[in-house]
């Protein structure tokens, strides 16, 4: 007779404790970045607006929001 507690519950039905699928970092970050990717890559492109501009504080909203449409331009036009 096998005995289950309510912690044994917990990790059968936690998505998280599913064996991982076999896809590798690099293969998920050539089809499709990770969020962590992304958003380092947002990051940078905003900090070089920001450069650009000559360091003027003020627009670090415009900066992202430029940088973003930036980024997801090129991947969206390299992926299509």
């Amino acid at each position: 007779m096998t005995h289950y507690t309510s912690e044994d519950a917990d990790i059968r039905n936690d998505p998280a404790a599913a064996p991982m699928n076999r896809t590798t970092l690099s293969t998920m970050a050539k089809t499709q970045p990770t969020e962590p990717l992304l958003e380092h890559e947002i990051r940078l492109r905003a900090y070089d607006l920001y450069e650009r501009r000559g360091r003027i504080d003020g627009h670090s909203v415009e900066d992202w929001l430029h940088a973003e449409a930036q980024i997801l331009g090129q991947i969206f036009s390299h992926g299509a």
